[in-house]
């Protein structure tokens, strides 16, 4: 009820009073009524209006931009408030100022500003409950990035890249005793640690399968790096051009052509991807980027070394591009390793939000298949596009998620309409299958829309992120897992048949589906198409998995994403910091920072205020609870982390992947913790020990190992003298 000396009313927006019971604005009229905001003349004829329920003209009302209404026994209920103002540290603060000035930022696109109450205090008695504002970005990756950032950043990007391989490439040796099988740096997302050497050898030989089946003589690799395919291919050919960007990997190289036969033809180049200085147009039939084109920027940057390989190849030839990362696979891939990866007492609330911030700082491009479909629209030159998921029987991040792409530039294609089942509405079965190749023998059987067994748990996992089952730990969702049914055809299983009873077999993952689905094709050995396909040095034989006329394409970078994401978002920060202490007061300062890919929005189209995520507690391990640093040199490393991630508090158990790091976030945060301390610490020592807390153990080791040489070198010294 309102005191004896102020007059309450509760207002609609026409400054009508509203019926008992329904909700309006308060407006405070009477003696209390303060004559105006400090030096703020604009905010006071905003707030202070005259009264209009008044005869003293000089009477007026306080806008208080709170909700009320009136109860049936004259109470005044209290219910929100209706603008955007909140009370924080004694300051009222409005959150629409806060939000207008970070969208005046030419790299925000759209912000919200809350006030979140979070838990502070690493024990029961010590928690207590603290406001602190936090601003929700989206990023200008897009249409509003400035142009100049943009090359800094790629500049950047590719530069960590460099750094991450030549280091790799400098501290470790080769697996085996073998030259040509070095696979340093292939380690495994789901585990970090180096995939077995067995998988890795299957991987080579598929892809240098592939790559010999179309019999290249003039080759160009970019990005050949230990020479893994280079090795088995190049005694095979004429001519051999290699090019690295890794001083470190064409030494290597050079090292296998001077030792094993067959290699001296090989020609080295060290040189970044979209360099072709020195190299000659219109001399190689084949150029080969084998798992180098996720390291690349961007799509822009991907279309120019495209460009430039096209005009190595010159009339005709090939373009081989392997490796490719999947993304209409990218959530159900982050879903499955994270899955993996969690702790077993983590909620699946929490799983959800580690899965969701792991796709939005992927680091590396990823692309639609149909991208290179639509190839065909920019080099008319391409007549022939083969789009095929990776071979092998092993059961790994290559194998579920990547495919290889074949350009064929200027063949004598001749295209083959073939007619299609169709896997799920004809309710087929690889039995079903089997029985018709042996017993039917068509000359050609066409399957579509065949279930990627390989995929089938990611996808089942992805499918959780928006409805999980009934548990609550990750734990209890992996024994959920366990127990779904196996689902889908390996697609190795379909080459046994092949070579079982005398088909070759074609696929294709052309069509661009989160499902994970593929297209297969049989022809019989005795067939034409066949016949065309083994005579492959005169013409080509092309399935028509799909018509040209019904592509439809669209902008470039709708077929990628934008792995500059996260270098925008930790330059990001820094930046919006500054410009706020330029423009507002520093209890306006957001305390936190949280980029999205887009604000949550209600049904009705306005941000949903309450899904959004919570800046600390989705990346905390809270088995071990959050510790401040304790000594110099773990406050020194947390600092460094806080820089690179962009996240405010870093506790000394903190594992840097679960806050966001990843293989290029931890080259950086090295740099900085090498130039700190005069240490050459190795990017395995982060999959080692990935919290502060381990190593500062390691650093302070290495300080007392210094300081007790340079004990003994003094004592040496001193008895020499």
């Amino acid at each position: 009820r309102p005191i004896p000396d102020l007059q309450l009313y509760v207002l609609d927006e026409h400054l009508q009073p509203v019926p008992i019971g329904v909700p309006g604005q308060m407006y405070v009229g009477g003696a209390g009524v303060a004559r105006g905001y400090l030096n703020r003349p604009e905010l006071t004829q905003q707030r202070f209006i005259s009264n209009p329920f008044g005869n003293n003209l000089q009477a007026r009302l306080y806008k208080t931009g709170d909700k009320a209404r009136y109860l049936p026994n004259g109470e005044l209920e209290y219910l929100g408030r209706i603008d955007n103002q909140v009370k924080i540290r004694g300051f009222r603060i409005e959150l629409g100022e806060i939000e207008a000035v970070l969208n005046q930022h030419p790299l925000v696109q759209e912000s919200v500003v809350v006030v979140r109450e979070d838990t502070s205090g690493d024990t029961c008695t010590e928690r207590s409950r603290s406001k602190r504002l936090v601003a929700y970005l989206v990023a200008a990756v897009d249409h509003k990035t400035l142009p100049q950032h943009v090359a800094q950043w790629q500049s950047e990007y590719i530069s960590d890249w460099q750094m991450l391989y030549e280091q790799a490439y400098s501290q470790n040796q080769a697996s085996t005793d073998d030259l040509t099988f070095n696979i340093t740096g292939w380690n495994s997302s789901y585990t970090r640690q180096p995939i077995p050497d067995w998988e890795m050898q299957e991987w080579v030989e598929n892809t240098v399968s592939r790559i010999l089946a179309g019999f290249p003589q003039r080759v160009l690799e970019i990005g050949c790096g230990t020479g893994l395919l280079l090795s088995r291919i190049a005694k095979h050919c004429q001519q051999y051009w290699g090019c690295d960007y890794s001083i470190a990997a064409i030494k290597h190289v050079k090292q296998i052509c001077s030792t094993v036969d067959g290699l001296a033809h090989v020609r080295l180049l060290h040189q970044m991807a979209d360099n072709f200085e020195g190299i000659p147009k219109a001399k190689f039939d084949t150029v080969i980027l084998n798992s180098v084109v996720q390291y690349f920027p961007g799509v822009e940057y991907l279309l120019q070394v495209i460009e430039g390989a096209m005009a190595a190849i010159g009339t005709q030839g090939k373009l081989f591009m392997g490796d490719i990362r999947s993304l209409p696979l990218l959530e159900p891939y982050h879903a499955a390793v994270q899955l993996f990866q969690a702790a077993e007492d983590r909620t699946v609330d929490q799983w959800q939000r580690m899965v969701n911030q792991s796709v939005a700082a992927e680091e590396e491009l990823v692309i639609d298949p149909s991208f290179f479909i639509a190839l065909q629209t920019r080099f008319p030159q391409i007549t022939w596009v083969e789009i095929q998921p990776k071979g092998g029987n092993a059961q790994n991040e290559l194998t579920q998620f990547r495919y290889d792409v074949t350009l064929h530039v200027d063949t004598d294609a001749q295209r083959t309409v073939v007619p299609w089942l169709n896997w799920q509405l004809d309710k087929l079965s690889l039995t079903q299958i089997q029985n018709r190749l042996q017993q039917e023998q068509p000359q050609v059987l066409a399957i579509r829309r065949v279930p990627n067994q390989r995929v089938q748990q990611a996808l089942q996992v992805w499918q959780w992120l928006e409805h999980p089952p009934a548990v609550e730990t990750v734990g209890q969702l992996r024994q959920f897992l366990a127990q779904q049914p196996t689902l889908g055809v390996n697609p190795e299983q379909f080459y046994k048949l092949g070579q079982q009873f005398g088909y070759t077999v074609n696929l294709s993952w052309w069509e661009s589906s989160q499902d994970g689905c593929y297209d297969v094709v049989f022809c019989r050995h005795n067939s034409r198409q066949t016949l065309a396909l083994r005579k492959a040095e005169v013409s080509e034989a092309q399935i028509a998995f799909w018509e040209t006329s019904t592509v439809t394409t669209k902008p470039w970078s709708d077929y990628t994403n934008n792995p500059l994401r996260g270098k925008l978002v930790q330059k990001l920060v820094p930046q919006l910091r500054e410009h706020i202490q330029q423009k507002l007061p520093d209890y306006m300062m957001p305390q936190a920072f949280v980029v999205l890919n887009a604000l949550p929005l209600t049904l009705n189209g306005k941000v949903d205020r309450r899904a959004l995520p919570s800046p600390d507690t989705a990346t905390r391990n809270l088995s071990t609870g959050f510790i401040l640093p304790r000594t110099p040199i773990e406050a020194q490393l947390a600092r460094i982390w806080s820089q690179v991630l962009g996240v405010e508090r870093i506790g000394v158990k903190d594992n840097f992947f679960d806050l966001g790091g990843h293989s290029l976030l931890a080259t950086q945060v090295l740099s900085e913790i090498n130039s700190a301390f005069g240490l050459d610490i190795s990017i395995q020592m982060m999959f080692e020990s990935p919290t502060v807390a381990g190593i500062a153990a390691y650093i302070e080791a290495v300080n007392l190992v210094t300081q007790n040489l340079s004990v003994k070198e003094i004592g040496s010294e001193v008895v020499e003298f």
